[in-house]
């Protein structure tokens, strides 16, 4: 096998963006229109991955039929076995298949194999068992047909003892997904732009915008003037907030397919700049030293990042708020930063005591706050900040951690979001829950 070295570093580097002619008018059809709804409900931005989940969905039987297994061998192994768990087999023939590429010596070293290439590094240095059974993988599909080698591994459970696999993103989005979205950009329906990236990781999947002239469609179809459609222009996101809005959008993707599968209905989807217009003008009293019940108080309003209303055979209430570790988590106030998440729990507490119950009365009075946030110690440390400041009403904020929501362009046939135990609750985080039940 060729020796793994360590990989050269390399620029980063920014596309710009033309508009091909195109050969004759574009009709919109009805997933078109769809796009640009989901654009506009989403905050005004989606990644390219992201709308391919929405609206080009991966079938698990046809990425069965791929490998050239029988159709029924297709049919039996979806009857036996759950989509997740099948999509993880076949993501290990694709890494593998990758692997013995990048052994071999690819024609170009992209970003891509250079990422991989570090990731196999720092395998063999930290898990010699792990590694040893990755060669040994290797060795076994080069002495057989894909189709064979998957068959065994979904019927014996063939698997690498790792947290995850590398997986580049524009793997599992639907080419026909980027084909559509480039003529949706040619025809001027939608502009796109690119993430900032640091040097080394290669570009960022492309970002899709709607333009003035698909504000004024979407105006004229719902019977609107334009100046009611929420419309962000390329640019509209800092570099701190555009993470933190696909970080919602992810969210609530895999809450609303998540929904769909076991037949539940998303009754409502309330976005950070609705609840801006709808809770912005109720303003919060709070004391300024909350230790200190003598301190002056203060005025305040709270906008998270979103609330919906999930129906199953139960109502069930959420606010969301996404944690990217960029705030301090203590409680005391401050005229420079007033986003600590401790005075974010103190206008929750007051929000809930004065405004939730005419605001929301479908709710009758119960509604969780769903934190998502980086990693256990910080979900920890958030959560003791809850029960110091809201008593009681910590049994409100359930927790879990980015790396645990699904489903993701890497594992879009998860259910965990809903039904898996990965929420904590801030007065016992020694037990792992549901959302749902």
């Amino acid at each position: 096998m060729t020796s793994i070295t360590n990989p050269p570093a390399s620029p980063s580097r920014r596309r710009r963006f033309t508009r091909a002619p195109l050969a004759h008018e574009l009709a919109l059809t009805a997933r078109d229109l769809a796009i640009f709804s989901d654009i506009l409900s989403y905050g005004g931005v989606l990644e390219t991955g992201q709308i391919s989940l929405l609206r080009w969905p991966p079938a698990i039987a046809a990425r069965l039929r791929y490998w050239k297994l029988a159709e029924a061998d297709v049919e039996r192994l979806k009857g036996r076995y759950s989509g997740a768990y099948l999509n993880e087999k076949i993501e290990l023939l694709k890494f593998l298949r990758k692997v013995r590429r990048l052994l071999a010596g690819p024609k170009r070293l992209t970003a891509e194999y250079r990422r991989l290439q570090e990731w196999l590094l720092a395998l063999a240095e930290s898990q010699p068992e792990s590694w040893h059974l990755l060669k040994s993988l290797l060795a076994e599909l080069e002495a057989t047909a894909a189709a064979s080698w998957l068959l065994s591994a979904i019927e014996q459970d063939v698997h690498l003892p790792v947290s995850s696999l590398p997986v580049l993103p524009s793997e599992l989005v639907s080419s026909a997904c980027i084909k559509r979205l480039r003529l949706l950009y040619d025809a001027g329906w939608l502009d796109k732009d690119e993430p900032l990236t640091k040097l080394g990781q290669g570009r960022g999947q492309t970002l899709w915008y709607l333009t003035p002239k698909t504000r004024r469609q979407l105006a004229k179809i719902r019977g609107v003037p334009a100046k009611e459609i929420p419309w962000k222009a390329v640019g509209a996101f800092g570099q701190l907030h555009l993470p933190h809005r696909l970080a919602i959008n992810d969210f609530r993707i895999a809450a609303t397919i998540a929904a769909e599968r076991y037949g539940f209905v998303i009754r409502s989807w309330l976005d950070e700049d609705d609840l801006r217009r709808m809770m912005g003008q109720q303003p919060l009293t709070l004391l300024a030293d909350p230790t200190d019940p003598d301190s002056k108080t203060i005025k305040r309003r709270l906008v998270p990042d979103s609330f919906f209303w999930l129906e199953t055979d139960k109502n069930w209430f959420h606010f969301l708020e996404i944690d990217r570790g960029t705030e301090t988590l203590q409680y005391r106030d401050s005229s420079r930063d007033l986003q600590f998440w401790g005075l974010k729990v103190r206008k929750y507490a007051a929000y809930f005591k004065d405004y939730y119950r005419p605001s929301f009365a479908e709710a009758k009075g119960r509604g969780r706050i769903l934190v998502v946030t980086t990693s256990d110690t910080r979900l920890v440390n958030m959560a003791q900040v809850c029960c110091e400041l809201a008593a009681k009403a910590a049994r409100r904020y359930w927790l879990t951690t980015f790396d645990k929501i699904k489903p993701q362009l890497t594992d879009y046939f998860s259910e965990t979001i809903l039904t898996a135990a990965i929420w904590q609750r801030a007065d016992q985080l020694q037990d792992l829950r549901p959302l749902i039940w």
